[in-house]
């Protein structure tokens, strides 16, 4: 997991870079995100998940919207746990054993999505997990799951 410091280091380095740059930069950590995936299916160690990735997205997603003066959720003044992801779709909020969380559906290129459980207001508080995986283990995924099949986006 990354360090608070090498997070900021990441939102450091997405201001620096221009329009192009942040749109160049969200595309490799898409497809680096699928090819960290590729390989753990296969067996593959990787020093970077494709969870990884998927933060580093985020962060360059969030300033692209910024800069554009876009939103990427409606809604994001009534949730607890703004999330800026441009490829998100919010599927509402559940409260479990482990508390509140805010679900999403993050919409991808390929066959694999991700389902993203917020629980705090920090980048780094969530829990994810691929639709084509085997990590959709933690009971808020498994309610995310169900709702992002029902609204038909798996």
């Amino acid at each position: 997991m990354k360090s608070f410091t090498a997070w900021n280091e990441t939102k450091a380095n997405a201001k620096a870079l221009d329009i192009a740059g942040l749109k160049y930069v969200i595309a490799d950590c898409t497809r680096a995100g699928e090819a960290a995936f590729d390989l753990e299916s296969n067996g593959c160690p990787v020093i970077k998940d494709q969870g990884y990735y998927h933060d580093e997205r985020g962060i360059y997603s969030a300033e692209l919207h910024k800069r554009l003066g876009t939103k990427s959720k409606p809604k994001a003044n009534r949730l607890r746990f703004p999330h800026s992801c441009a490829n998100c779709i919010y599927l509402g909020s559940v409260t479990l054993e482990r508390g509140y969380h805010e679900l999403y559906f993050c919409k991808s290129d390929t066959k694999f999505h991700t389902l993203l459980a917020r629980f705090g207001k920090e980048e780094i508080e969530y829990r994810s997990g691929e639709t084509g995986g085997y990590d959709i283990t933690s009971p808020e995924l498994v309610v995310a799951q169900a709702i992002a099949k029902q609204k038909g986006l798996l």
